[in-house]
């Protein structure tokens, strides 16, 4: 089926903005430089670093756990906390991924200019979802479903021009 077009009208983004109006907080674990941090905090966002609050060397269960007491989305480049086994759903602030800044860094500030637009407003929209931010213009956000409770996954495509797609064959991203 290939990529598809998300058609949202101008009401329909009000009413999002209504509902899930409040500004995400977020945590970023000691992957996460002090750099991209610092980047973060000039764009208005609420970011609070492991290493300042002393929790450097601590397990990535503690650190989960931190930013589900404090409500923050855990930004991480660690793949870890994709597994839902330790990194249960149900107690998932949200986890945003992404690319390691050993590789392209011009695909990181690509991904964090992603992860403000898609992320920094909308708290609420990514309780229980982890999204994961590719150097390109993909993301791959794995969620539950808040009607059916069921864990879902999408692939979205956000082109620099044009509408945001959707890949439509939800039984190839496994």
């Amino acid at each position: 089926m290939g990529w598809q077009a998300i058609e949202i009208g101008e009401e329909e983004i009000r009413d999002l903005e209504r509902a899930f109006a409040a500004k995400s907080k977020f945590l970023a674990d000691e992957s996460v430089g002090q750099e991209t941090i610092e980047v973060l905090r000039e764009a208005g966002l609420n970011v609070k670093g492991i290493l300042e609050i002393a929790l450097a060397g601590r397990g990535d269960e503690d650190i989960y756990a931190l930013a589900h007491k404090e409500d923050r989305i855990l930004l991480s480049h660690d793949s870890d906390f994709l597994d839902d086994q330790r990194f249960p759903p149900r107690r998932n602030p949200g986890v945003v991924i992404l690319p390691s800044p050993s590789g392209n860094r011009g695909g990181l500030v690509h991904a964090l200019q992603n992860m403000l637009l898609v992320v920094g407003k909308y708290r609420e929209l990514w309780s229980e979802t982890k999204v994961i931010f590719s150097e390109g213009d993909t993301i791959r956000a794995v969620y539950r479903n808040r009607q059916t409770g069921a864990i879902e996954k999408n692939l979205f495509l956000l082109p620099q021009h044009g509408p945001p797609m959707l890949w439509a064959d939800e039984d190839e991203l496994g």
